[in-house]
């Protein structure tokens, strides 16, 4: 009876590298065409793959394991982790996973951050402008618009406020097609419509990510920061001056 080896790479120099590198490779070539992004650095600090003593500890295979071998696995792990985190495949986790030395609190801690729809299907989200705040909670409808209990149109009356709450819907064309409950409290109306126009913005990326680039180009994705200049002492406003009166 033959005994064949489990592992292909069995006969080479280096095999427990050489099969971890054919696994990476060949998932890299089959999630190749999923959006990638760019890791930030606070992401790159907080995640850490294994260092070279551990990977070799790992493969046991002594001194075989180079540097270079250390180089090529870290820079494969690191083309997978690139993959937009609400598409990454379970698989790709679980293979990341494998390879890091962050603690288990830390990898809950990332794992928050990618959103999910809820057990209703509903996407969650909080959107934020000036000091208004909206909670808003969105599902697949026939368009309806609730906020804090009231209809839409009730809420908001001017046509700009209105408006701005669509324009999300407008660039991804897909008007009509959610039901959405909102909360919101603090600041003015214009602030509140903001504030919800953020929120609709985020609940259409939890349905689907693949907007995500869409409406950042619509800025969209990133919260307008200005708010009211505070006023100063010695001034009627926040930079207006008293009439000065030269006698």
């Amino acid at each position: 009876m033959r005994v064949v080896p489990t592992s292909s790479a069995f006969y080479g120099g280096n095999p427990v590298h050489d099969d971890n590198m054919y696994k990476l490779n060949a998932m890299i070539k089959k999630y190749k065409d999923l959006p990638t992004r760019v890791i930030d650095i606070h992401e790159a600090n907080l995640v850490k793959f294994i260092t070279l003593a551990e990977y070799i500890k790992l493969a046991n295979s002594g001194a075989r394991v180079k540097v270079g071998h250390h180089k090529a696995l870290v820079g494969a792990l690191n083309r997978l982790r690139s993959i937009q985190p609400e598409l990454m495949p379970t698989e790709v986790s679980d293979m990341l996973r494998q390879f890091s030395s962050t603690s288990g609190d830390t990898s809950k801690e990332l794992q928050k951050k990618v959103k999910t729809l809820d057990l209703f299907g509903r996407a969650n989200t909080v959107g934020k402008r000036k000091t208004s705040v909206a909670a808003v909670s969105m599902v697949k409808g026939d368009g309806q618009v609730i906020v804090n209990g009231r209809s839409f149109i009730e809420y908001f009356p001017r046509d700009t406020d209105r408006l701005k709450i669509a324009f999300p819907f407008k660039v991804v064309s897909q008007e009509g097609e959610y039901n959405i409950f909102v909360k919101t409290s603090g600041g003015g109306v214009s602030g509140q419509a903001e504030a919800t126009m953020y929120g609709i913005a985020k609940a259409l990326v939890i349905f689907n990510p693949l907007l995500k680039s869409r409406l950042r180009s619509a800025g969209l994705m990133t919260r307008d920061p200005r708010i009211v200049e505070r006023k100063k002492p010695g001034k009627v406003k926040a930079r207006k001056s008293p009439t000065w009166v030269k006698r």
